[in-house]
C-alpha cells in the first residue's frame, strides 16, 4: 500500500501532559480512517519512523511527537514536516518481544488470558517488556508479566507486575 503524504506543522500543546504534535486537516484524517486501521506507522521527514495512533483533540485530530522524534527528524515548534502515513497491520501495534512470547508460550492458558485482554493493555505490556535493553531485564520482566496474567486471570494491577518483578530482581541479585 502506498502511504499517505501531507506536510503538517509541528505544534505545542498548552498544557503539561502532552508536549509537540502534528494536527492532521480533515482530507487526510478521511482518507486514514478510510483505510480502517486505528493505529499506524508515519515517517516524519523521509528519516523518522514510529507507530502510533491518530489521536482526537477536541476540534481536531493530530500526531503526538515526543522528544526522540523531535530529535531524529530534527524538528521544533513552528517546523512544517512532511509525513507519510500507512496502517500498522500488526497483531498488537507494536512488534511483540521474543522474551514475551517465550513466557507466554511457557503454558497455553497463558496465551487465551493474554489474547483476551484490550489492544491497549495488551500494548502496555509489550512496551513494558521490550522498554529495558537488557536482555535478561525483558525476561524478568515477561516472567512478571506471565505469572501476573495467571495468578489473576487476566484482571491486570500493574502495581502487582511490578512488585513480581522486583522480587524477580531480588532473587536475582541474591544469586548474583
Amino acid at each position: 500500500m502506498n502511504p499517505i503524504s501531507f506536510t503538517a506543522t509541528v505544534q505545542r500543546f498548552e498544557n503539561e501532559v502532552y508536549d509537540h504534535h502534528l494536527q492532521l486537516q480533515a482530507p487526510v484524517v478521511e482518507r486514514c480512517l478510510a483505510l480502517g486501521h486505528d493505529r499506524f506507522f508515519y515517517r516524519i521527514n523521509g528519516t523518522h519512523t514510529r507507530r502510533g495512533a491518530i489521536l482526537k483533540a477536541q476540534d481536531y485530530h493530530y500526531l503526538l511527537l515526543n522528544k526522540n522524534d523531535l530529535r531524529a527528524a530534527r524538528l521544533h515548534e513552528g517546523i512544517q514536516a512532511t509525513v507519510d502515513i500507512w496502517p500498522d497491520t500488526s497483531a498488537y501495534g507494536m512488534d511483540m518481544p521474543r522474551e514475551l512470547e517465550a513466557a507466554l508460550d511457557a503454558n497455553e492458558g497463558i496465551w487465551e488470558i493474554f489474547s483476551a485482554l484490550s489492544p491497549g493493555k495488551k500494548r502496555y505490556l509489550l512496551y513494558w517488556v521490550s522498554q529495558v535493553k537488557s536482555q535478561d531485564k525483558r525476561i524478568q520482566r515477561a516472567m512478571a508479566v506471565a505469572q501476573h496474567l495467571l495468578e489473576s486471570l487476566g484482571q491486570l494491577d500493574f502495581k502487582k507486575i511490578i512488585e513480581i518483578n522486583r522480587a524477580f530482581t531480588q532473587a536475582t541479585d541474591r544469586r548474583t
